[in-house]
């Protein structure tokens, strides 16, 4: 946007009398040059061609309308280019907010309807937001880990490897009693592998919509990653004693993939592996 800066008169620039002090041109915000007759502002007819062929008044003070007409127009091209990339880094910017938005509270909203699941006691609900597969072999080596660690078994060596290979031809019919939509459904709505152990220890809790937390609380205790969500509950127990829940974007759906028990469960499973490995 440009002030009037004058009028020309032949060859002439004749600079706006309102630049000289004087008040018969308002002096309004423009798009081009324009002629200042009396109170109202007219296009410069001519255009550029005009302007080009004006000269300045000798021992005036004039400006010549060529060097100031340019300037002009390039302070103006220059504050247009400037009012166009804001307006593009603002957009970018809101396009930006409002993808991160939206892929903070997409794994947040799978993670309710599940726990609501959950608490209902629906496994066919429940199935749908699960992955077993992966879930089999992250509480497979879950539970191995735990195996070696209670038997003092040391993550190398003949012996480890060999010790590990008879617990893995056991440790399956352990684990298969926790992978069932049901059992996986019990063993997080009470908070304790009943298919496992009937009778959870005092304390014992569970997942549901009063133990997940508020909205705040559950992204506080959360992590996120390239396609992945990680979320600890209930939130009214120590960290250690939480479940991890971890949730991988597979075909476009957040799945639970894999779920990090609470050592003193994961000791408990061992010790059922141990049993089992003995009786052979």
């Amino acid at each position: 946007m440009l002030r009037c800066i004058g009028t020309v008169e032949g060859n002439l620039f004749l600079p706006c009398s309102h630049r000289l002090g004087r008040t018969n041109c308002p002096g309004e915000v423009v798009d081009t040059v324009c002629h200042c007759r009396g109170d109202a502002l007219t296009p410069l007819k001519g255009g550029a061609e005009q302007i080009g062929a004006a000269q300045p008044r000798r021992g005036a003070r004039w400006l010549h309308l060529s060097r100031y007409c340019a300037a002009k127009i390039t302070d103006g091209k220059s504050a247009a280019r400037r009012e166009l990339f804001m307006r593009k880094t603002i957009v970018a910017l809101v396009i930006i907010g409002l993808v991160w938005i939206g892929y903070t509270a997409w794994p947040l909203y799978e993670l309710t309807v599940l726990v609501r699941a959950i608490d209902a006691r629906d496994p066919s609900i429940v199935a749908r937001y699960v992955n077993f597969d992966r879930v089999r072999v992250s509480l497979t080596e879950q539970v191995v880990a735990a195996y070696m660690r209670k038997s003092g078994i040391k993550p190398s060596g003949l012996f480890a490897q060999q010790a590990v290979a008879a617990g893995l031809s056991i440790v399956d019919p352990v684990v298969k009693k926790l992978v069932s939509p049901q059992a996986l459904t019990d063993l997080l709505a009470v908070g304790w592998p009943v298919a496992v152990a009937a009778n959870p220890p005092p304390g014992t809790l569970g997942i549901n919509r009063d133990t997940l937390g508020t909205a705040w609380q559950i992204f506080g205790a959360s992590h996120y990653g390239i396609a992945r969500f990680e979320v600890s509950a209930p939130m009214e127990l120590p960290p250690a004693n939480r479940f991890e829940l971890r949730f991988q974007l597979l075909a476009w759906h957040w799945q639970l993939a894999g779920v990090v028990l609470p050592e003193n469960i994961q000791d408990l499973l061992a010790n059922e592996l141990i049993k089992a490995t003995r009786g052979h």
